[in-house]
């Protein structure tokens, strides 16, 4: 190995003979280490070798490091569609039971215009008795006047008989006095 002291005598012939650019030049192109700690050609290559076995090993592990984590990811994707067709069958029970409650609801509104019909019907019945009554009310007022009519006749009738009662009466006894 050779030390900076030699090298730096070196250095001071070689810039007396050469000159001080060339030797500085020369000096520069000398390797600072021992000839056994440079590196050739078949070190480079196998560096190079090394390298790149090196970075295809690191690249496979990380292409398989991802393929592992897609893989992972398409499980919890294929989780999240699972428990997408649960939420969407939950869903679809949920439209089940509002199109039942939608069917009670007309059933319900069904039977709320049976019964306004009903009411409709009981209201033109109610009318119906009401004219009804109004003819019994109005038959009755007849009738009234018809017996008031025939109470006055029947009065007149009694007054009548009891006239001619009297007279049968009167002639009655002045035919007695006649005869007697």
């Amino acid at each position: 190995m050779v030390s900076e002291a030699a090298r730096h005598e070196l250095y001071r012939s070689l810039e007396s003979t050469i000159g001080p650019g060339s030797a500085a030049t020369l000096i520069e192109l000398l390797p600072r280490h021992p000839a056994d700690r440079l590196a050739t050609r078949e070190d480079l290559t196998e560096l190079r070798v090394s390298l790149t076995e090196a970075f295809d090993a690191k690249i496979e592990s990380l292409r398989a490091e991802m393929q592992a984590g897609f893989a992972r990811i398409d499980v919890r994707f294929a989780e999240m569609e699972t428990r997408f067709a649960e939420i969407d069958q939950r869903f679809a029970q949920i439209d089940q039971r509002f199109a039942e409650i939608d069917q009670r609801f007309a059933q319900i509104d069904q039977r709320f215009a049976e019964i306004d019909q009903r009411f409709a019907e009981m209201g033109s019945r109610f009318a119906e008795i009401d004219s009804q009554f109004a003819g019994v009310g109005s038959r009755f007022a007849q009738l009234e006047s018809r017996i008031a009519a025939l109470e006055s006749k029947l009065w007149r009738m009694t007054a009548l008989n009891i006239a001619s009662m009297f007279a049968v009466a009167a002639a009655v006894l002045a035919g007695v006095k006649l005869f007697s």
